[in-house]
């Protein structure tokens, strides 16, 4: 998350701090990540990291974080998009996200085999 993004937060809520709470994206850990506006002006982020690469379906921007300790290992962001599944439906490839309840609740009793010669 850009420190811009932040700073319209911050506006929009108007208020000096802000806090995210959710699972580290790595470690899967409950994490608190704290943003506040010192005195100076300054903004100091504890608790771990933002990420918000992505779009959700309404078109909100979504928010990963990652704890200290994580973020130290790697700071890059890792294995966040949804994956999109096509599946092939009467002759023509459609992604599984768009099928009917019982379409997808078939698509998830699929089998996959390998012929073997």
């Amino acid at each position: 998350m850009t420190k811009d993004e932040l700073q319209k937060l911050f506006e929009q809520e108007q208020c000096r701090e802000l806090a995210w709470q959710g699972c580290c994206h790595d470690c899967q850990a409950n994490i608190t990540v704290v943003a506040h506006i010192k005195d100076d002006g300054e903004l100091q982020i504890s608790g771990g990291a933002l990420y918000n690469p992505t779009m959700d379906a309404e078109g909100h921007k979504q928010v990963f974080l990652k704890c200290d300790t994580c973020f130290d290992a790697d700071p890059s962001l890792r294995d966040y998009s949804p994956v999109e599944t096509y599946s092939r439906v009467v002759g023509y490839l459609r992604p599984v996200q768009q099928f009917n309840p019982g379409k997808q609740a078939e698509f998830d009793k699929r089998v996959s085999f390998a012929e073997i010669r």
